[in-house]
């Protein structure tokens, strides 16, 4: 077996000193040393590949180095044994791991040293196997969960219809919306944390959201728009989280008036929640000309 030793400081009476002493005592000689590790993150991913065996103190997983190393074990693809020297090693990587870090490294197998003086890696009594499948699965069920809920919502397709402007190029799942493409909106309010910002459409695999602000218009309604929708809208827009009747009645007077004109009409209403104008004005006032438009 190949062994790689990783601490801050390595020497005696160092417990990692020791096992080191330890396998040198019996002739193993495939044995690597990177102290500074934290530091030498290129190094250390040099070495791993010929790794079979990663040694450490939980000193090493102090404090701030906690995420950084529970990072770089989840991204190490290869199968590899990881011999940790801690108090209560299973109590401090409950405390210190999400339950997605459990899911992450579940590819390795990760083992308590109990006794470091005479250690050998196949005796039981110097090292314990640590089993966190309860938590694995624990996460396999939340993953399951949100393929689901991506599922039921990338199935709520509305009747309105959006036209793409620009490439969004936010990511790969953006990636087959192309300007000038038309795509039907989806009802995404099950998984959407932010209700105030955008639309919702079906990206490569799932559901993707577009935005229209700051002067930037990645889309424009094309089919479904109604009173209602730019209802909506407005009030997404002017941030009301919780709008009541109230509300609806006061925009939908206003987007009623004929006397004011389609400018007028965007103004009121912005100004009313104190929306900024800009942008939005004359965003809203082409948006109602097309129900009017519609109607004569």
């Amino acid at each position: 077996m190949n062994y790689l030793f990783i601490e801050n400081d390595f020497k005696l009476p160092h417990p990692m000193q020791v096992i080191f002493n330890a396998l040198e005592n019996k002739g193993i000689d495939k044995i690597e040393v990177l102290t500074r590790a934290n530091n030498k993150l290129k190094e250390l991913k040099e070495l791993l590949p010929n790794v079979d065996v990663l040694m450490m103190q939980t000193t090493f997983l102090d404090g701030y180095q906690n995420r950084k190393v529970i990072d770089f074990l989840s991204s190490i693809k290869k199968p590899i044994n990881v011999c940790i020297f801690s108090h209560n090693l299973e109590g401090h990587l409950l405390q210190v791991m999400e339950i997605e870090d459990f899911y992450n490294t579940k590819h390795h197998n990760i083992f308590s040293i109990e006794h470091y003086h005479g250690f050998d890696f196949n005796n039981s009594d110097c090292l314990i196997k640590l089993d966190f499948s309860e938590k694995v699965k624990e996460h396999e069920k939340v993953l399951k969960d949100k393929e689901d809920q991506l599922k039921r919502v990338s199935n709520n397709i509305t009747d309105v219809k959006v036209k793409i402007l620009i490439n969004p190029n936010c990511g790969k799942e953006w990636g087959n919306l192309k300007p000038g493409d038309i795509v039907s909106v989806l009802n995404c309010e099950e998984i959407d944390p932010n209700p105030f910002r955008g639309i919702w459409v079906m990206g490569v695999t799932e559901p993707v959201k577009l935005i229209n602000e700051n002067n930037i218009s990645e889309f424009e309604f094309v089919e479904g728009i109604s009173l209602d929708l730019i209802t909506n809208e407005l009030l997404k827009t002017c941030k009301v989280e919780k709008p009541t009747e109230k509300d609806y009645r006061f925009i939908e007077s206003v987007l009623n008036d004929k006397d004011y004109d389609n400018l007028s009409k965007a103004q009121i209403v912005l100004d009313e929640y104190g929306a900024q104008r800009r942008f939005n004005r004359s965003y809203f006032a082409n948006l109602i000309s097309k129900i009017t438009n519609e109607n004569n």
